[in-house]
């Protein structure tokens, strides 16, 4: 059975805040906000959906929450999760760093690879020059012999 569970409201460990809530009776709860304790009469199923931590009781044994340990226990949870998306963040920075380097030195390849093909055209438009200067100095030469 659940007798509390800790759960985080919010988008981010960055940004909502993590609250605790308590079983007193089958149908009773009490809600630990910050300082604030209140008690809810509703199933606490809106939080239970982003329940980080669920507080289970054995049908046959009593058991004792100090909440104060709670909070250290979600104090560490939040800095983990915060660890972690800083480590995400540094993952997908790496990565947009090796993608724009791959981008990079395609644009590289590619501008050399066209500056080849203009070279080439260049070369072979020299060359079919030179073959009609050459053709037009030996059609010169043989008229000229003709005459």
């Amino acid at each position: 059975m659940v007798v509390g569970l800790v759960s985080h409201i919010g988008a981010t460990a960055n940004s909502g805040h993590y609250v605790y809530i308590r079983r007193c009776t089958m149908h009773k709860w009490i809600l630990y906000d910050d300082q604030i304790l209140k008690p809810i009469t509703i199933d606490p199923e809106k939080y239970s959906q982003n329940a980080c931590l669920l507080l289970l009781k054995k049908k046959s044994s009593t058991i004792h929450i100090n909440p104060e340990n709670i909070w250290k226990q979600l104090n560490r949870l939040s800095e983990t999760v915060r660890e972690k998306e800083r480590q995400e963040d540094r993952a997908e920075k790496e990565k947009t760093r090796q993608e724009t380097e791959i981008r990079q030195k395609k644009r590289r390849a590619d501008r050399a690879e066209k500056e080849k093909k203009r070279q080439d055209v260049e070369f072979h438009q020299k060359e079919k020059e030179t073959d009609r200067i050459e053709k037009e100095r030996k059609r010169k030469e043989k008229k000229k012999k003709q005459t």
